[in-house]
């Protein structure tokens, strides 16, 4: 999370934009927003339903990472950890 504020910081003058969305899939040990500020993230979250997580492709595990252009097309999906260098590389040409 922390590197996607950092990559926001960077490209949100350029129209990159981060949503992070928070699943039921485990429990939370700490208010997700409370936790989220604490680490400096200040980026939207939003609770994800089953008919968000479909509207995306459904979600095979997470994280999960999506990278969409200005058009909304997907140009890459990320399943696991990814670093915020090798997500950088491929946000650069689309903004």
């Amino acid at each position: 999370m922390p590197g996607y504020q950092k990559l926001l910081d960077r490209y949100g003058s350029k129209g990159f934009v981060v949503i992070g969305f928070k699943f039921d899939t485990m429990q939370d040990a700490e208010d997700p927003v409370r936790f989220a500020r604490r680490i400096g993230v200040h980026y939207p979250l939003a609770v994800a339903s089953d008919d968000l997580k479909m509207k995306f492709g459904g979600i095979e595990g997470l994280p999960t990472t999506m990278l969409y252009d200005r058009d909304g097309v997907l140009r890459q999906k990320i399943v696991g950890f990814e670093y915020t260098k090798a997500i950088e590389s491929d946000l650069k040409p689309i903004l």
